[in-house]
């Protein structure tokens, strides 16, 4: 068989290989499945119903807390993955968020459930899920790009006020905690 630039060992001469449809520029990649990120979304939706049974079926409910703590606070790693590892993808694109919303939702309704939180707290909650679900759903479906940075640089500062009370209202619990403890203690008897 005769070779030509237009040839290849695979190829007639003078008959151009097949070339599959070309990729766009950051394209690349994104119908793969299986790669770290999505085993980490994966595995944080496996771990749900870990956390509910250990919440309801079992004495471990401090287990149960450290779990859905855990499982929250590892939110940002497949995301981190995706992008250091150049494992973006678009199953990861849709997974991830819904992850996000399973957790959300199975932790609100599970706290109200267990008497944690009131039922309008988990019900105003929910709701606030549903409509920022739908305006995303909506906004994506519309062609939106770049509304999120607008939202982005207003939830900073608010997130950092919600913190800083979150971290008052902690401070402000060890006195009446070290008083309950203290009082629990002595009103108990030995023998």
């Amino acid at each position: 068989m005769v070779t030509s630039p237009r040839s290849t060992a695979r190829t007639a001469p003078g008959r151009l290989p097949e070339i599959a449809a070309p990729v766009a520029a950051g394209d690349a990649g994104l119908s793969r499945i299986v790669t770290w990120p999505n085993a980490v979304t994966v595995a944080r939706l496996a771990l749900v119903p870990v956390y509910v049974w250990l919440l309801f079926a079992t004495p471990h409910q401090v287990a149960a807390g450290l779990l859905l703590g855990t499982l929250g606070a590892t939110d940002w790693i497949d995301g981190y993955l995706a992008r250091r590892l150049r494992q973006v993808t678009t199953l990861g694109k849709v997974l991830d968020p819904i992850a996000d919303r399973v957790l959300v939702f199975t932790a609100v309704t599970t706290s109200a459930v267990f008497g944690a939180v009131p039922w309008w707290f988990a019900i105003a909650t929910l709701a606030r899920e549903v409509v920022v679900s739908g305006a995303v759903l909506l906004l994506a479906s519309l062609g939106a790009a770049t509304w999120q940075t607008v939202l982005y640089d207003i939830a900073w500062p608010i997130a950092w006020i919600g913190l800083t009370l979150a971290w008052i209202a902690t401070v402000a619990y060890v006195r009446p905690a070290r008083e309950a403890l203290s009082s629990g203690r002595s009103g108990r008897t030995l023998g």
